[in-house]
């Protein structure tokens, strides 16, 4: 991995850590590195590249530390979102979701390329959300639910959901899975909807019949609400939640946003996976990936 600094590389670095979250949006970057380097300082322009020189990160240096007697320089680093995280918004936000993120990166000088068909929303800010909440806010209208992940890569900004990311991995205990918490919970089903319309009658229902036939009626009531084309609106049914916690061999493609496919035959643990978290850490003898993952959002 190459990290420059005001495009200088950092030649001694000793350890690396680079992380993602679906909720968090900006990426971290820490590293560590030895004196004889000039100092990376608050607000300077952090670059890392893969082994393969694509560029993975860039970002500013947020928190520099030096310890006379460890004598290692240790550095903290958001990337181009952290802005949009630490600012509060105010005034309105009309338009699509993909038309409100690309005006909110416009005020930061990033270049939006989200493009998700939705309708036209109105979102009011008076200092109680950040810029960045306003993104995910218009944008989880037209996902409905949590499970998206606004990210950077450059001074792009992209959306990830389930449906739409691509695969980047297949991870098995034969192969590069290292050790593995698996768990799975109905806590979050739906089996049922019903949608009723603004008087209380039922427009329509929709159910899947497995699941309610082995665990009972889980049930969401909504009013009815129509695309900009007049097509009404029928939120997902919700299964069981497959979630897991691998550990893996290093692989910087596995990041938040992105699929995996796992396959386990001995757990049941089989299928595609949305990557909620991941951790990659670099040190001198190592390079593994944690990722937190989840299935059937």
């Amino acid at each position: 991995m190459r990290i420059l600094v005001n495009d200088n590389e950092i030649k001694t670095k000793i350890f690396i850590r680079w992380a993602g979250d679906y909720k968090q949006a900006a990426r971290s970057l820490s590293f560590a590195y030895l004196p004889m380097e000039k100092s990376c300082r608050v607000g300077d322009k952090v670059v890392m590249y893969d082994n393969a020189g694509n560029l993975i990160f860039t970002g500013m240096c947020i928190n520099a530390y030096y310890n006379t007697s460890q004598k290692v320089y240790n550095v903290d680093c958001f990337d181009v979102l952290f802005n949009t995280l630490k600012s509060k918004a105010f005034g309105r936000f009309n338009g699509t979701s993909s038309e409100i993120c690309r005006k909110v990166c416009n005020i930061f000088g990033l270049n939006s390329e989200i493009s998700y068909s939705g309708q036209s929303q109105q979102l009011i800010a008076t200092g109680d959300l950040t810029y960045y909440d306003v993104m995910a806010k218009a944008v989880r209208r037209d996902v409905g639910n949590e499970f998206f992940c606004i990210r950077a890569l450059g001074n792009k900004i992209y959306l990830d959901t389930p449906k739409s990311t691509e695969d980047v991995a297949t991870l098995t205990s034969q192969t590069n899975i290292r050790e593995a918490d698996y768990s799975e919970t109905v806590q979050n089903m739906i089996n049922k909807i019903a949608v009723l319309d603004d008087f209380g009658a039922v427009v329509t229902t929709r159910q899947n019949n497995d699941d309610l036939a082995k665990f009972g009626l889980m049930q969401n009531v909504i009013t009815e609400q129509y695309t900009e084309d007049f097509k009404l609106v029928m939120p997902d049914l919700h299964g069981i939640d497959y979630t897991a916690s691998v550990t893996i061999d290093g692989d910087n493609n596995c990041i938040a946003g992105k699929n995996v496919t796992i396959t386990e035959p001995h757990t049941g643990f089989n299928g595609k996976f949305f990557v909620l978290n991941d951790e990659h850490v670099w040190s001198a003898d190592d390079y593994f990936t944690r990722l937190g993952v989840l299935y059937n959002v």
